[in-house]
């Protein structure tokens, strides 16, 4: 179900809302920049005071379906104009943050603006390994055409008995990278969105391309499956 995201401008009855969110340690630990001690209710109603007082600072509240989820803010920092937003941990892992700072952006369209993020909160070994396996890449490249795709095909495609391309989905659906549709007795796979493809897309641009030594098996190894009904007609002339 959609959910509605509006941005507001921040009233006191929100305030409370984002001093519990803030004393949540998950969400300290990922925002990184935090307040000394986020326990200190008088230190962040100071805080709160100063920035929505200042000219500067553009600040509004995230409602999901009428509720205060967190709150998106622009400010200037060493003469740069940065943007930034905390988002209670009940609304995390749904598209609200990237909406909410979507419409933020269009009410406020100065450019360039930039944003920090903490280093240690982006494991990317944990994607390379992901991507380690060529039946598990066959798989994801299988995908990409936006196209939902049967599980029975997709292991044909990676060259991979039925069950190790189960396994190899299910980690996929797990990482939340596919997503699964039942059609009758047959679950057909596609990318879980088009952030995905497009991750998948920039990877490909710099990886190495891949030797081709026949033309039955040059897409990422597949032995069969669409992309060799596609290179067929051309291994006749």
């Amino acid at each position: 179900m959609t959910r509605e995201i509006l941005l507001r401008e921040v009233s006191d009855d929100d305030l409370p809302v984002f001093f519990a969110q803030q004393l949540d340690a998950d969400a300290a630990y990922i925002a990184a920049f935090t307040a000394r001690n986020p326990a200190d209710r008088e230190a962040f109603a100071a805080h709160w005071a100063t920035i929505r007082g200042d000219d500067t600072v553009a600040i509004r509240t995230i409602l999901v379906d009428g509720q205060v989820a967190g709150h998106v803010l622009r400010f200037d920092e060493a003469g740069r104009r940065e943007v930034s937003y905390w988002l209670g941990k009940d609304y995390w892992g749904r598209g609200i943050a990237t909406r909410a700072l979507s419409a933020f952006l269009g009410q406020y369209q100065a450019r360039p603006l930039y944003a920090r993020a903490a280093k240690d909160n982006v494991d990317l070994s944990a994607v390379g390994a992901l991507l380690a396996d060529p039946a598990r890449t066959a798989i994801l490249a299988a995908l990409l055409g936006g196209v939902a795709v049967p599980a029975g095909e997709l292991a044909q495609v990676a060259g991979v008995t039925p069950s190790t391309a189960s396994i190899h989905l299910a980690r996929l659906l797990e990482v939340g990278w596919v997503a699964v549709e039942r059609r009758g007795r047959h679950r057909y796979y596609r990318l879980a969105s088009a952030r995905v493809a497009t991750v998948l897309e920039q990877i490909a641009r710099v990886a190495p391309p891949v030797p081709v030594r026949s033309l039955r098996n040059c897409h990422y190894g597949a032995r069969s499956g669409p992309w060799r009904r596609h290179t067929r007609p051309a291994s006749t002339c």
